[in-house]
């Protein structure tokens, strides 16, 4: 998120490597401009935002949000509830500057009013204030500062903040829902199974704004090999709070591919995919049961014994290993150690010092 930034403080340094970065990997991005937004150093930042460094500046004025058609439609707007009349209720915020230009594609959901004027209609000036963008990484723009007036003031005339927070809620999980495909969640209940095992396959649907999508139809068209030819349809059944589920049992072992398609009133919501594996027939494990006759007869013929797993204890306790000793020699070699040497001939210096005192020599 970039809030009042950059600024003519900002160093040019941080706005460089921001920019190298976005352009190597974009990333969702949320502007909201601020009383010392200086816009010559937005213009690098365009490509990644709805708007366009063109505005007028006009002095801080107050203003108030008026929804478009567009706005009106779109999940970031609205507000559990009320829908979008709760947007009406606003108390003004602050901007400096009407927004003059934009990306083609990018889609205004509201406009800002100067606070006080004629009603909406009576042809008094309006320009963008809130704006997004889907092109590339999402984006989202909102011209005002001191939104926090829309939490704090409501409150205070015993009014709830409901709107400043579902906005910025709402914003957020759009941004960062990359593709429809993030909406539609396909999987099994395992990631392998075993040939003849019934496979289970359950969908989870929601809208852009999160809430579970129980009007949908989900066809699952189920491949397996290399062809891609589809060998199964299968249409999933709701099961409640935007989750449908199926089930079918494979004819062969091998990969499998899962394409959903979704549609919600005939028009097609997304798509995803899922694999999974279906292993080949294996007698041994088709009967896992145990044999306590072949374990018992396995144990006499190899010299030893079975024990259930109850006495395992009583089969630790009775075997007995036989008793190991072992002998550490360590050989030390005196003529290689100095300090004996040199005690010896100390010794030995002593005993001709003591001869010659007596006389003895």
């Amino acid at each position: 998120m970039l809030y009042n930034f950059p600024r003519r403080t900002s160093s040019p340094r941080t706005l460089s490597l921001l920019q190298a970065a976005l352009a190597r990997r974009p990333r969702p991005l949320l502007f909201i401009s601020g009383r010392d937004t200086d816009w010559s150093r937005v213009k690098p930042l365009e490509p990644f935002l709805p708007i366009r460094a063109s505005v007028v500046t006009t002095g801080e004025m107050e203003v108030t949000p008026l929804l478009t058609a567009a706005g009106q439609q779109h999940p970031v707007m609205q507000i559990p509830g009320s829908g979008t009349a709760a947007w009406n209720l606003l108390p003004p915020v602050y901007c400096r500057e009407q927004l003059r230009g934009w990306w083609p594609d990018a889609e205004i959901l509201a406009h800002a009013r100067p606070a006080g004027l004629a009603p909406p209609g009576s042809g008094a000036e309006e320009w963008p204030f809130i704006l997004v963008r889907s092109a590339g990484a999402k984006s989202a723009a909102v011209m005002g500062y001191e939104l926090w007036r829309w939490h704090l003031m409501m409150s205070g005339i015993g009014n709830t903040d409901e709107t400043y927070r579902h906005f910025f809620q709402n914003v957020i999980r759009w941004l960062q829902i990359e593709q429809s495909s993030d909406l539609i969640r396909v999987r099994t209940d395992q990631s392998t199974y075993h040939f003849g095992d019934e496979v289970r396959l359950v969908a989870q649907i929601v809208d852009a704004r999160f809430q579970p999508v129980d009007d949908a139809e989900v066809e699952l068209g189920i491949t397996s090999g290399d062809k891609g030819d589809v060998q199964n349809t299968l249409y999933l059944t709701l099961t409640g709070k935007g989750s449908y589920s199926g089930a079918f049992r494979p004819e062969k072992a091998g990969d499998y591919r899962v394409h959903a398609r979704i549609r919600r009133n005939g028009a097609l919501l997304g798509e995803a995919t899922h694999l999974f594996s279906v292993g080949s027939y294996n007698e041994e494990l088709s009967d896992v049961a145990l044999k306590e006759s072949l374990l018992r007869r396995l144990g006499q013929l190899s010299g030893g014994s079975y024990a259930p797993s109850d006495s395992a204890a009583a089969l630790i306790a009775a075997i007995q290993g036989a008793s190991l000793h072992r002998t550490l020699t360590n050989d030390v070699e005196l003529w290689n150690r100095g300090a004996l040497l040199a005690a010896i001939l100390l010794l030995l210096a002593l005993e001709w010092f003591l001869r010659r005192r007596k006389g003895m020599l």
